[in-house]
């Protein structure tokens, strides 16, 4: 990505409090970032203007694949996401990176 886009993303970001919650996991030995993910809190017309949060964008480092990484970053978003107050959390990605 390029640095111009990045500080675009990221000011946009910025610009949205309580919407954007960005984990990453880092790997204290090298630290380096092994995985990354995003809640997205969307605002409802429905139950009372409640919110529902979307987790999006996990990313686990090749070399932290199949070590319950991925796993502890969904539960992280999770359960920011329900002490957000969200109703409602749902994980988007393909069907063929589900693995529970």
């Amino acid at each position: 990505m390029a640095p111009s886009v990045y500080s675009s993303m990221f000011a946009h970001i910025k610009s949205c409090p309580d919407t954007y919650y960005i984990l990453a996991i880092i790997d204290k030995k090298t630290d380096q970032m092994v995985a990354h993910g995003a809640a997205v809190v969307e605002k409802k017309y429905i139950h009372g203007g409640a919110s529902a949060a979307h987790i999006e964008d996990i990313v686990v480092s090749p070399t932290c694949q199949g070590g319950g990484v991925g796993k502890k970053l969904v539960i992280g978003l999770r359960d920011l996401s329900a002490a957000r107050g969200c109703y409602r959390v749902e994980l988007h990605c393909s069907a063929d990176k589900i693995r529970e």
